[in-house]
Order: C-alpha cells, then sequence, then structure tokens
C-alpha cells in the first residue's frame, strides 16, 4: 500500500475505464435519438406509402395492360417481320452448297484417255431457296490447281472440253474469268455456259497433247457463278447481325405482351369478386 507507483496504476487502470464514456460524450452530437430518427423516417414514410398507392393504383388501371401489349408488340414486331422474312434468307449450309463445285475431276485422269461425266443442274429446294434469293447463276468451268486457289489457264493445259444436253447437242462454252473466290493466272482462264434447272448434260474432258507434254496436277470442276457474289456474302454477313440484335427485343416484347395479359386477367378477376 505504501508503494509509490500504486497511485500510478490506479488512475491508469481508471482512465482507461473512464475514456470510452468520454469518446461516446464527445461524439454525441454526431448521433441520432429516436426523434430524429421518427422525424427522417416519417416523410420516406409517407413517400413509400405513395408509391405503394401509386403501384395499386397503376395495376387495377385499365389502360395498362393495353400500354404493356402495345409496347411489347413493338418490341416484337421486328423479330415477327424477320421471322416471316426468313424464306429469302440464307444460311451457312445454303451459301456452302452455292459456291462448291457440282462435279471434280482430277486431271490425271485424261492421261489415259477421254473422261466423261454426268452434270445434273441441281432442282432441290436449297437451290430453289437460292436461286430466289440470289437470282439464276452461270456456270463456269475451271481447272484448279491442287492448293484450289488458283484457276489456271484452260487453253495451256492440253486439254479439250466439250459439253452435251441429252439430245447429244453441243451447249456453246464462253471464254472467261475464273470463278469468284479463285485466282486467275490468265484473262480467260475458264470457260462459262448457261444451263436450265435440272438440266441432264454431259461433260467429256479429252487430253490434246497441244503444248504440254504433261496434264499438270490439278482438277476439272464445275461451279455456279452467282452475280455479285461479294455483296451477296457481305449481306448475309449483315442478315446475322440484324438477327442477334432483333432477338433480345423479341424476347423483352413478348413478356411484356405476356405481363399484360397476366394484369388483364388479374383486373377481370378482381372486378368479379
Amino acid at each position: 500500500m505504501k508503494s509509490k507507483r500504486l497511485p500510478l496504476w490506479l488512475s491508469a487502470i481508471g482512465g482507461l475505464l473512464v475514456l470510452p464514456g468520454v469518446l461516446w460524450i464527445a461524439g454525441s452530437g454526431m448521433r441520432l435519438n429516436n426523434d430524429d430518427v421518427s422525424s427522417a423516417l416519417n416523410p420516406l414514410t409517407r413517400i413509400l406509402c405513395g408509391t405503394t398507392d401509386w403501384a395499386v393504383k397503376t395495376l387495377k388501371s385499365k389502360r395498362l395492360p393495353l400500354w404493356l401489349s402495345a409496347i411489347g408488340g413493338l418490341l416484337v414486331l421486328p423479330g415477327v417481320l424477320w421471322i416471316a422474312g426468313s424464306g429469302m434468307r440464307l444460311n451457312n449450309d445454303d451459301v456452302s452448297s452455292a459456291l462448291n463445285p457440282l462435279t471434280r475431276i482430277h486431271l490425271d485422269r485424261i492421261e489415259d484417255g477421254p473422261v466423261s461425266v454426268t452434270l445434273i443442274i441441281p432442282n432441290t429446294a436449297r437451290w430453289t431457296r437460292i436461286r430466289k434469293a440470289w437470282g439464276e447463276p452461270e456456270f463456269v468451268f475451271s481447272a484448279i490447281d491442287p492448293t484450289g486457289q488458283l484457276a489456271l489457264c484452260l487453253p495451256k493445259i492440253g486439254a479439250r472440253i466439250e459439253l452435251r444436253d441429252v439430245t447429244g447437242r453441243v451447249i456453246a462454252l464462253r471464254p472467261g474469268s475464273g470463278p469468284y473466290g479463285y485466282s486467275n493466272n490468265c484473262e480467260s482462264s475458264s470457260l462459262r455456259f448457261s444451263a436450265a434447272v435440272g438440266d441432264e448434260l454431259t461433260l467429256e474432258a479429252t487430253k490434246t497433247g497441244e503444248g504440254v507434254s504433261t496434264v499438270p496436277a490439278g482438277d476439272l470442276i464445275v461451279v455456279a457463278e452467282w452475280f455479285n457474289t461479294k455483296d451477296k456474302l457481305v449481306g448475309v454477313g449483315l442478315d446475322k447481325d440484324f438477327e442477334s440484335l432483333v432477338k433480345w427485343p423479341s424476347i423483352a416484347g413478348s413478356l411484356l405482351v405476356l405481363s399484360g395479359l397476366m394484369v388483364f386477367v388479374r383486373n377481370r378477376q378482381h372486378s368479379g369478386d
């Protein structure tokens, strides 16, 4: 009890015990009492109550289903028109079918003698859809290199091409450039012709040996050529972009129309009660 440090320890411990109370009193100006809380909440309560009353009145409004359906219908309309016109648009499979060769002959086959194959101009539902969208094509004979990227110069490969219809009549072939998607190594690298839907033609390729001792490696192909093919392919790409744009508004519009129907049914039930 006679220790000189005892008063110091007692004062220190007492100070630590008193400190929270001192800090609480010092911060009392920043705290709210019950009256303050009540005063602050009353306007908010009135606003919320007013908002709730407005919401209830809105839900009971006879015009709400009409507005929901009208707005939803406007959002759905582009999607409906898009689906309605789907028969005039092409998908990836259609494009692939339109640009892929109709027949293919390995050029080395004509080393052993004339090669004859039957060529039928497609008359399928897919090709009917392609024609409706892109119009009537022209057809092209081309000799392409093994990479499938370059149209060889037909007059220089030592081969003769003849095309006949079912009656044996020779179909006229016109010199021209290679088909879309292939590079050319001469101005008139290919032969072009016209044919009707469903025509059955006979293609005969014969080695002439003129100018070359061996026919080069590659393939003789027949492919359809469409007017402004590049622009048509750009249009197909834009169709895909537009499809993604109309998808989500159409979903939102469908939900609004459904909501309008639900509100209408609910109001009818309440009015009946």
